[in-house]
């Protein structure tokens, strides 16, 4: 599996095939920070994110193609992530997620360090301080 920065407009189709109808608008692939997922050159998956100027990660979206689900792909993608942030000097990281996609990133952003802070109607905050670890 390689990550790499998503590149336009070719990976755009394959990114609108795994979003959702509301994210589908090719301006939403140009307002953040898009790494893609490549797997025997096919995108697999995708994950898109911002790095404020006061340095805090804000994670945006992760989706997952069904045939890649389980196979360590969102992981991937969230671990690279995460990497490029702490690199750059990044103190802290948020991650809101609709309760009903939790199920399927618990796991992942537990496994980060991160843990659940607020709750927001079905909307989940995510932190991770990077500051001690």
């Amino acid at each position: 599996m390689m990550i790499r920065p998503a590149s336009y407009p070719d990976d755009l189709e394959a990114l609108q095939r795994l979003s959702p109808p509301s994210v589908k608008p090719q301006v939403e692939f140009y307002a953040y920070a898009t790494l893609v997922a490549e797997i025997d050159g096919e995108i697999a998956g995708y994950t898109q994110f911002a790095i404020t100027p006061d340095k805090v990660l804000h994670s945006t979206a992760i989706r997952v193609g069904a045939e890649w689900k389980g196979q360590g792909v969102g992981r991937a993608l969230m671990q690279e992530k995460v990497r490029i942030a702490r690199a750059v000097g990044a103190r802290m990281h948020f991650y809101a997620v609709e309760r009903d996609g939790e199920v399927a990133l618990k796991k992942i952003l537990e496994g980060l360090g991160m843990h659940r802070c607020q709750e927001h109607g079905d909307v989940l905050i995510y932190v991770q301080s990077f500051g001690d670890d």
